[in-house]
């Protein structure tokens, strides 16, 4: 279980003071794909990055497995992101000197999994990436790339799968392979969050939660038209 209990973050100070994320309060039970959506700027990724371990919150406290991540001090941390969070960042954030195969690899080697040659095969296979294996990131589309990311977040069967925007300028064949995935990754036992404006990611979701300039607002269709309409 990962919970959420009356988080806050804040940026800044004085004039500048800026409240990202304001007294946000969430249960999430593994099997589950929650999605978190709302405009640019309302706080969807600065929520992600807490709930990953990534980033200190301001207030309240975010639990995993009835511990407080942010109470053990950074090993604790380390170990919590490189053991049981894989992360999907919006801009992918993969190793431009690395093939796919070592992209994929090295994220094994750093959850302490040997990188079997079987399981990248497994992974990449699932993802339509099996004959990009020694192509760089510089020699994939947008949609490969994204695809890579997944592979990385999946390798080394992480609890928490995180994933900021990941369909967001994707295609419709790679959206819904990605949405897929995810959809998978949740059923197979995961915590599935995703941060999104991407309606056929909302409808695959078994949890919502809207956020408007930080805070949790009603969820309901009128605001989902409003949102997926901009």
């Amino acid at each position: 279980m990962l919970t959420l209990a009356k988080i806050s973050k804040t940026f800044g100070s004085g004039s500048a003071r800026v409240q990202a994320v304001q007294d946000i309060s969430w249960d999430l039970a593994p099997g589950s794909l929650a999605v978190v959506y709302g405009r640019s700027g309302s706080g969807k990724s600065t929520l992600l990055m807490m709930m990953g371990g990534m980033l200190t919150p301001s207030a309240g406290r975010i639990c995993f497995q009835g511990e407080n991540l942010y109470d053990g001090g950074g090993r604790r941390l380390r170990l919590f992101r490189r053991q049981s969070v894989g992360f999907i960042f919006q801009r992918f954030h993969l190793l431009p000197y690395f093939n796919i195969h070592d992209n994929i690899a090295l994220t094994l080697s750093m959850r302490g999994r040997a990188p079997g040659r079987a399981a990248i095969r497994q992974i990449a296979g699932a993802l339509g990436l099996a004959d990009r294996m020694r192509h760089f990131p510089s020699e994939l589309s947008a949609g490969e790339q994204q695809r890579v990311a997944l592979a990385q977040a999946l390798a080394g069967d992480p609890d928490i799968i995180l994933a900021d925007e990941p369909t967001g300028n994707l295609d419709r064949g790679n959206a819904r392979l990605i949405t897929g995935q995810l959809r998978a990754a949740a059923d197979a036992g995961k915590i599935v969050v995703a941060a999104t404006h991407d309606a056929r990611l909302l409808q695959a979701a078994d949890r919502r939660l809207l956020l408007e300039a930080g805070q949790a607002a009603p969820d309901n269709l009128e605001s989902e038209e409003r949102l997926c309409g901009q």
